[in-house]
């Protein structure tokens, strides 16, 4: 993962895909290093270059907050590009 984080999105311009590691808690408050907040991530997926088509959700997460659960797939379901999701581990939860 980039940068050691506990969530990442890695895009690859030149095969059109982004990879987005989900590897902590899902909650709307970082009290620890590894939680993941939407605001985080769904402001790095605005970001990626319109050329993306794919996006790779790898998770391994004990699951959350369900509001915070459900603005990351909104956000996901909504972008253009097409998304696929794997579960590396747990996926409970949010």
């Amino acid at each position: 993962m980039k940068n050691k984080r506990y969530y990442s999105l890695v895009v690859d311009e030149q095969e059109k895909e982004a990879t987005v590691y989900i590897f902590g808690d899902i909650t709307s408050w970082g009290w620890l290093k590894s939680d993941v907040s939407s605001y985080a991530l769904v402001g790095e997926l605005a970001k990626l270059p319109e050329e993306i088509t794919r996006i790779n959700v790898r998770i391994n997460s004990y699951g959350g907050e369900v509001a915070e659960g459900l603005a990351i797939h909104n956000t996901l379901v909504n972008h253009k590009a097409k998304v696929y999701t794997y579960c590396d581990g747990f996926a409970c939860s949010a």
